[in-house]
């Protein structure tokens, strides 16, 4: 196998792939550099992901796009996500040609190559040829002109019974050890999956320090605040000399004399008022989507707090948004228990990940007895007490991590009392109240007009829907400043 360093003590880890894959092409650029940075062994084992895609019997089958089967609202979110990931990574691309192609004759090729390197350098180049330059790697000649500098003959290594006997092995060692999809990283006897999911796997190679990649960070520095650093705050070097005008101008401009500047097209935070400059932008306002129904919307407002820590001093405006998931499911075409109506494999491994997910964030999760939790009557009382953190916190700790049924009346009541003093009778009186059934009904509306696919969902200013608590990292972002670049879509 290919390593990226020599030494034979380190931990390993496997990357599966398939160049079909916009998300393991994303991978494919940053995994070296996650191997360097962890001192491990990295070995590249080319899978089909069709396979994948036939041993779990995947509702899009083995020869579409896991995309092909999802709901419209879903699709326009994860489609978004992907360019905004292909953004933030740096990663070029252009829209690919009768995406997503057939790659088995590619795959089986890379399955040819003896030299692992090469095996490497070849699957770079594939990448290139199908993401950034959009040919079509179905077509034996494209793959030959692909291959033609590294002087090896695609069509032998097409045909070779050893390199489809090696392509059915690799593609049957992911799945034995519970890959459904690319890329998949295993290490330390753990299969991780996704390019979102590579600090995990940094973490599980001993770099405890790895977070999800923050590009914009707040001023000042957010040391403490559990998340990464913020970088030095600015320098500036003024070169002078007393004989000129304009330095002694320049200089004293330094003093703020006089209220008229220059456009300025980006302010510092916090807010400039009282020093004589330009006012700042009001602070940002957050729309945060919910239902208690939801174990990654529990994680998700239970990190909120840190979320908030992470971006001081910018000051957010949160808009809590109670919606009822279920039927937003039924009107948008979702199952209305997603993690019903995937792969065994694929379940699973979603139960990992929601526990990788609680150990990162430390909130404990205990998965409740009467899941999925009807949760229509907390909703209505979350929206009588004005959406109060509070009382939405006790609620998700009864649901999530005390095994309380608070879709009955009867449980609500002894947690709204018991968990912050409440007055139970008042909530519940008004969550039968004709305005407040009718506000769960405009929300629930509302977040269907605005494209969201699921909880919990966030907007920044009134900007683009981030789906998933998985997705923090690039909210922060997003209220420190960071805007999408428009590229073109996939």
């Amino acid at each position: 196998a290919y390593s990226c360093m020599d030494d034979g003590d380190m931990a390993g880890v496997v990357f599966y792939y398939d160049v079909v894959c916009p998300f393991a092409y994303m991978a494919s650029r940053l995994v070296e550099g996650m191997a360097l940075r962890t001192r491990a062994r990295l070995t590249w084992r080319p899978v089909l992901l069709a396979g994948l895609y036939e041993n779990t019997k995947a509702p899009q089958g083995k020869e579409n796009s896991a995309m092909s089967v999802m709901a419209p609202a879903k699709l326009k979110i994860q489609v978004e996500d992907l360019r905004r990931q292909m953004t933030r990574n740096n990663t070029p691309h252009r829209e690919p040609v009768n995406h997503p192609q057939k790659t088995v004759y590619a795959m089986r090729l890379l399955c040819g190559i003896e030299d692992e390197q090469l095996c490497v350098a070849v699957s770079k180049a594939l990448y290139k040829a199908y993401w950034e330059q959009s040919r079509d790697l179905s077509d034996p000649e494209v793959l030959q002109s692909v291959v033609k500098p590294y002087s090896l003959d695609a069509a032998e290594l097409i045909k070779s019974k050893a390199a489809s006997a090696k392509l059915r092995a690799n593609t049957k060692e992911a799945a034995d050890r519970g890959a459904f999809g690319v890329p998949s990283f295993y290490v330390g006897g753990r299969l991780f999956w996704g390019v979102d999911r590579m600090f995990f796997v940094e973490r599980q190679l001993g770099l405890k320090d790895a977070h999800p990649e923050r590009l914009r960070l707040p001023v000042p520095s957010s040391a403490g605040s559990g998340g990464p650093p913020s970088p030095p705050p600015p320098s500036l070097a003024l070169y002078l000399d007393f004989a000129s005008p304009w330095a002694f101008l320049g200089f004293m401009r330094q003093l703020g004399l006089k209220d008229a500047h220059p456009e300025r097209l980006r302010l510092p935070v916090p807010s400039s008022a009282g020093s004589g400059g330009p006012p700042s932008p009001p602070p940002p306002s957050l729309t945060v989507y919910l239902d208690f129904a939801s174990p990654w919307a529990f994680l998700g407002f239970m990190r909120m707090e840190s979320l908030l820590h992470s971006v001081q001093p910018v000051e957010v405006k949160v808009e809590y948004m109670p919606i009822l998931l279920g039927a937003l499911f039924k009107e948008i075409g979702t199952p209305l228990v997603p993690m019903a109506a995937v792969a065994e494999v694929k379940r699973q491994y979603m139960m990992h990940d929601l526990n990788d997910w609680s150990q990162y964030a430390g909130v404990p999760i205990k998965w409740p007895s009467f899941f999925p939790l009807r949760s229509v009557l907390p909703l209505r009382v979350a929206l009588a007490s004005h959406c109060d953190p509070r009382l939405i916190k006790i609620i998700y700790q009864a649901v999530w991590q005390q095994n309380r049924d608070v879709g009955k009346e009867e449980v609500l009541r002894e947690v709204l009392v018991e968990g912050g003093g409440f007055d139970a009778d008042q909530l519940l009186k008004q969550a039968q109240s004709s305005p407040v059934k009718d506000k769960l009904r405009t929300n629930t509306q509302r977040a269907i007009e605005e494209g969201v696919c699921g909880v919990p969902s966030y907007r920044v200013n009134r900007g683009p829907v981030v789906w998933g608590q998985d997705k923090l990292n690039i909210v922060a972002d997003m209220l420190c400043g960071w805007q999408e670049p428009p590229t073109a879509h996939l």
